[in-house]
């Protein structure tokens, strides 16, 4: 029993909780945060925050969830050494369904480069390891790190719901889609619905079992080209328009 709890698996999962746990410390920028990015060998250095989404939800068996954790764990320590090798001092680690980095970020440029980097590795391990990536701003302080976790979190939250092209972003690509995201939330919030001519279309719809509003946001989201929406709505352009 003593070889076994004192063997590789076991320091490995230890060595996980402990980063994971200072990884936490650090970016709720709470009480200990300094420490946590003192014994992180991160303290005093301008970071950037990294937040990855690895693995779609669990079924909600228990072996499903088992295998999902096993999964997001080799996800996360293929994070950790991409991000070690492009930037030494990476810190990885598994919180809940997200993992998260904290790495040097020296240069004004930083944002831009770990989103190249970020490509770079969804790039190399493809559909094996499918993901998005968000990148926060860089910080130089523990109020700053708090604020990147939680602007790479609304960057994650685009990508998630507005699934396209991008698997890795900072906010300066997905500003005005987060702001719509928030829009929508502060709407439902108070309990208002669509008016005018939007509120016209959707009632047709529903009256109609039509497609009038997929067809005017297949329509916005290619800038008014009537060929490009329609064939993104599998539908011939004389009928889309």
């Amino acid at each position: 029993t003593s070889q076994w709890i004192t063997g590789p698996d076991a320091r490995a999962d230890v060595h996980r909780r402990l980063r994971a746990e200072l990884v936490s410390t650090a970016l709720e920028g709470a009480a200990g945060a300094r420490e946590a990015l003192s014994r992180l060998g991160l303290s005093g250095q301008r970071v950037g925050v990294v937040a990855a989404s690895p693995a779609p939800a669990a079924s909600g068996s228990p072996r499903a969830d088992q295998q999902l954790l096993a999964e997001r764990e080799r996800f996360t320590d293929a994070l950790a050494v991409h991000l070690s090798a492009v930037q030494p001092g990476a810190a990885v680690a598994l919180i809940g369904d997200t993992a998260y980095g904290i790495l040097p970020a020296p240069d004004d440029d930083a944002g831009a480069r770990l989103v190249r980097v970020a490509e770079d590795f969804l790039e190399r391990v493809g559909e094996r390891m499918p993901a998005l990536i968000a990148v926060g701003p860089p910080a130089d302080d523990i109020a700053g790190i708090a604020q990147s976790r939680a602007t790479a979190l609304r960057v994650l939250r685009v990508l998630r719901e507005r699934p396209g092209t991008r698997r890795a972003a900072r906010m300066a690509d997905v500003q005005t889609a987060s702001l719509m995201l928030e829009l929508r939330d502060l709407v439902q919030t108070r309990g208002e619905g669509p008016t005018g001519p939007i509120e016209r279309l959707v009632a047709y719809d529903r009256d109609h079992d039509a497609h009038l509003v997929a067809t005017l946001r297949a329509w916005l989201e290619q800038f008014g080209d009537v060929t490009a929406a329609a064939e993104a709505t599998f539908v011939h352009p004389n009928t889309f328009r």
